[in-house]
């Protein structure tokens, strides 16, 4: 349903000349699975994950954004009068669950890693806002997508030792200056929506002060 219906809304969009279609996707396009480690964990090439990393679906949910990306890409080589976006945002956190923020440290039974990461639900809501009034959101006869997330994970524990601990990966690849997952910083890298749609995320941590940290991304 969810391809189809993708395909019916952008055909219906192109057809009545629409400027901008944005499209709900999902962080999970990128990969997740029940599972936290193991064989059928989602194994990222490298953290934290942008929009360079190829989607590794593992379920059909996932898979089914995945292709409704892949419907707007197609439809971009004609609408050239269109442009295409894509929201990958992750778990959203309703604003009477914000308090609720840290989980406390898992221990036997974590959750699988792209549910650490978190969004606000009114982030989530100013992304797609953002995605339709910035002109540079992505040129007509485009597409373009991005990762939607805080900056951090829903853990004050740093994400390094977590990773290392609980899902038992040692050695952790990254492709930033910084070095992969400072502190208790987001798997999902949201560098390209902050720079392109002004995308200025909540976190659990600015209560406390905290300062923001996509210069360490």
């Amino acid at each position: 349903d969810n391809i189809v219906m993708t395909a019916e809304v952008c055909d219906a969009a192109v057809a009545s000349g629409v400027r901008r279609f944005v499209f709900s996707s999902s962080a999970f396009a990128m990969g997740w699975s029940h599972a936290c480690k193991g064989p059928q964990s989602w194994s990222p090439k490298y953290l934290p994950v942008d929009e360079e990393h190829p989607p590794m679906p593992t379920e059909s949910y996932g898979l089914s954004k995945q292709l409704g990306e892949e419907v707007l890409r197609t439809a971009a080589r004609t609408a050239k009068t269109t442009s295409f976006v894509s929201l990958r945002f992750t778990n959203i956190v309703k604003t009477e669950n914000w308090e609720k923020l840290p989980w406390p440290c898992p221990t036997d039974k974590p959750a699988p890693l792209v549910f650490w990461a978190y969004t606000h639900e009114d982030d989530v809501v100013d992304a797609h806002v953002q995605s339709v009034l910035r002109e540079g959101a992505a040129a007509p006869g485009e597409h373009e997508a991005y990762l939607i997330a805080a900056p951090d994970t829903r853990y004050k524990e740093p994400t390094l030792e977590l990773i290392k601990t609980l899902i038992g990966v040692q050695n952790v690849s990254s492709r930033t200056t910084a070095g992969p997952l400072q502190g208790n910083a987001s798997p999902i890298c949201c560098r390209k929506a902050y720079e392109r749609l002004g995308f200025r995320p909540r976190s659990w941590q600015d209560a406390a002060g905290v300062k923001r940290r996509f210069e360490e991304i």
